[in-house]
């Protein structure tokens, strides 16, 4: 009897280890997919097609925004409308683009 309660509890055990390493891959994989999902530029997914306003085309615009994905989407949707875009992530960055060069919006 002892010798069967000593093999159920090695074998819970054992279960036991298989889970949380399976536990802990699944972990891993998740996060390590979805770090990559998160990290794909914006450009390589096929966006849906764009009702521009004509204004845009060949508009010069500065994005300021502190969120890359942020600045990022709007570049890629106003390009996507003609507008030739530079992106700022902070008000100083966006006051030496603005030196260097002129916005129109």
């Amino acid at each position: 009897m002892n010798e069967q309660l000593l093999l159920s509890a090695t074998r819970q055990h054992e279960l036991t280890e298989t889970a949380e390493k399976a536990n802990h891959l699944k972990d891993e994989f998740l996060t390590t997919t979805l770090s990559h999902e998160l990290r794909t530029p914006l450009t390589s997914f096929a966006l849906p097609e764009l009702n521009c306003p004509p204004e845009l085309d060949g508009l010069r615009v500065l994005v300021v925004d502190d969120e890359a994905d942020t600045c990022e989407l709007l570049q890629v949707i106003l390009e996507g409308c003609g507008a030739r875009v530079k992106t700022a992530s902070s008000a100083a960055a966006a006051l030496e683009a603005v030196a260097e060069e002129v916005f129109e919006f």
